[in-house]
């Protein structure tokens, strides 16, 4: 193992600086200096570990055999190319491929099954055309596929549609490996207002991996979704969004996910003080669902989710310049008594890690529900712009006991608390083209889960990321 971590590391290595002597053709401009042409790309190396013991059977009683910790290391390669067509047309492209070996995993002799051998996979991971200004109008129209992130006002790359809450992840079941949607966003924009309107395809299987198909699926079946998404800014102090989706899953294979759901939700947000942000959002679920029952009948669905976000700043020169990040999420729980009716939050598209670590979604399988979070981060300015230190801390509770998080049953314990999670993210800008990160965090489990089968859970990973 050893000798392919190096071998990998050397890879990686060799690829940020040919990369970086390449940075003077990197981009292509025309006789006035517009680009034309942007080349880039990025790879990392991975190596991870996190603990399911037994009780993780409790918050998702179909996983059975949890078995050993999960351990392995992985490298991924992305390749970009934005092709400015026009001042106002665009056309981007990326490939990713992603190689990876396990040195242990749950289950009965799934090591070997989960190690990919060179060159494994080469996926087509974005694909679209980008049309600005249509007419010279406030109108533009993005279409292909495509990740639902773009820059905001401070350049900071983030979620199209507010925190990420309820639309983000168009492959769930994924992992970190692919985030698109296939479809198209209608934008839009005018002085105060943005409006989206879009509709998403997403096939149960990606047949658009160009080598070495290996049969990925999602977690939920072939999806669809429709809506529209209007943000108003009132001013620095107060703004909003007011947004309806709806979507509709068919899945074949299991059974078990098919929906037709209505989304409502509203958020308010901004800046009373150049310290302070904040950010509120309410989404009410309304349709129908499987409910995670295998060939079960469709039952009426109500599940709700809340996000409550206060960031405090503090002023320039604070020693460390530290960050009070406090949030409060909750999603809903099902009620196993009302057996007409299912009213947990179902997050099919919002299931990536929506914080840092990783041990909660890895537990639940991406499927958040059934839980209160009160939530304290403090980002940490060791050395400014080049290390940045994050503890925080989660005190987690159930919003139903006697259901689980994530597809019924009960947890066999008789209390509220799921647990405690701490965890810290240490990140170390090297170069403007070379990061790495070390993140470990650790749930202490509460009266929630049945006292013979908890135990600490940990993750831990460590990355090294390179940008040419």
């Amino acid at each position: 193992m050893r000798s392919r971590m190096l071998r990998i590391l050397l890879v990686s290595v060799c690829l940020a600086m040919c990369g970086r002597l390449a940075a003077d053709v990197a981009v292509i401009k025309d006789k006035d200096g517009n680009p034309v042409l942007s080349l880039g790309g990025d790879t990392s190396l991975r190596l991870e570990h996190y603990s399911r013991e037994a009780y993780i059977r409790n918050m998702n009683p179909t996983r059975a055999n949890q078995g050993p910790a999960t351990e392995f290391y992985r490298q991924q390669t992305r390749l970009w190319a934005d092709w400015h067509l026009t001042q106002n047309v665009e056309l981007f492209t990326r490939v990713a491929h992603r190689w990876q070996d396990f040195s242990s995993r749950s289950g009965d002799n799934r090591a070997n099954k989960a190690s990919w051998e060179w060159p494994d996979e080469v996926v087509i991971d974005n694909l679209y055309l980008n049309f600005d200004k249509i007419a010279d109008t406030g109108w533009s129209l993005r279409f292909g596929r495509m990740d639902l992130t773009e820059k905001n006002d401070k350049g900071v790359i983030g979620p199209m549609f507010g925190n990420g809450m309820v639309l983000f992840e168009g492959t769930p079941g994924d992992g970190s490996r692919t985030l698109y949607f296939d479809g198209l966003v209608a934008t839009y924009k005018a002085e105060q207002d943005v409006l989206r309107l879009f509709a998403f395809y997403n096939q149960y299987k990606d047949e658009f991996i160009v080598i070495n198909n290996r049969d990925r699926r999602l977690s939920v079946g072939d999806s669809s979704i429709v809506g529209a998404y209007w943000t108003h800014k009132f001013d620095k102090i107060f703004n909003t969004d007011l947004y309806l989706m709806g979507v509709d899953v068919h899945d074949e294979q299991y059974d078990n996910q098919n929906m037709q759901m209505a989304t409502p939700g509203v958020r308010v947000f901004g800046s009373p003080h150049d310290l302070v942000d904040y950010s509120l959002e309410y989404a009410q679920q309304i349709g129908k669902y499987q409910a995670g029952v295998r060939a079960g009948d469709k039952v009426n669905a109500y599940g709700s989710m809340v996000d409550a976000r206060v960031n405090l700043k503090t002023p320039t020169g604070t020693v460390l310049q530290p960050e009070f990040q406090f949030e409060y999420t909750w999603f809903s729980g099902d009620d196993p008594g009302d057996g007409d009716s299912y009213g947990g939050w179902v997050s099919s598209f919002a299931g990536y890690p929506i914080w840092t670590e990783e041990l909660m979604p890895n537990m639940l399988g991406g499927n958040w529900t059934n839980l209160h979070q009160f939530r304290l981060a403090v980002p940490l300015q060791v050395v400014p712009k080049k290390v940045t230190v994050t503890p925080s801390y989660a005190y987690l509770l159930a919003d139903h006991t006697s259901y689980a998080m994530a597809g019924g049953g009960g947890a066999n314990g008789d209390g509220a608390v799921i647990g405690h999670l701490i965890g810290i993210v240490a990140r170390y800008q090297i170069t403007s083209w070379w990061s790495t990160s070390f993140i470990v965090s650790t749930l202490i489990p509460g009266d929630y889960f049945d006292a013979g089968d908890a135990g600490t859970q940990e993750w831990i990973r460590l990355e090294t990321r390179l940008s040419f």
